[in-house]
């Protein structure tokens, strides 16, 4: 399972780093060097899709190391920066992309700039999974009821 953490109101940007062994799967059809990722996020509950794309040659999106990879997703959730997902940048929403539970799946591919799934340059899907999206909100506060209110209350049971 992967945990994704959203960043807080007012923060430039959040990091996420998880580990895959994409190298493991890989389908060896192409020079290792040319092959990238596409990460493809679906929420559990709205169904909305969001692709990005995992470069091993671009150290902002992943980083290999004993034959796995350091992913490295950047969440722009509460800014006005436009995210690249060529760059595995993300934005989550409450609308769209909230937080919760998501599906992912990881497709193989030799494109450096398609983020479709039935491209041609897709080879297929080499791993999936379950992620957990969540916010960093402040803590609810309760505050103790110490009413006087003498009123009787009658629950009748049949």
């Amino acid at each position: 399972m992967i945990s994704i953490n959203l960043n807080g109101v007012g923060s430039a940007k959040q990091d996420n780093i998880f580990y895959l062994s994409l190298k493991d799967t890989d389908f060896q059809i192409s020079v290792l060097a040319d092959n990238t990722y596409l990460l493809a996020l679906t929420n559990d509950y709205t169904k909305k899709q969001m692709v990005v794309m995992i470069n091993p040659n671009l150290s902002n999106t992943a980083i290999a190391v004993n034959n796995i990879y350091a992913i490295r997703l950047t969440d722009f959730s509460n800014t006005t920066t436009v995210p690249d997902a060529l760059l595995a940048q993300t934005k989550f929403d409450d609308v769209n992309f909230p937080p919760g539970s998501y599906s992912y799946k990881i497709y193989q591919q030799n494109s450096r700039t398609n983020l479709e799934l039935t491209s041609f340059s897709v080879h297929g899907i080499i791993e999936t999974g379950k992620a957990f999206v969540t916010a960093k909100v402040e803590e609810v506060q309760y505050t103790e009821y110490t009413g006087t209110d003498n009123d009787t209350n009658i629950t009748y049971v049949q």
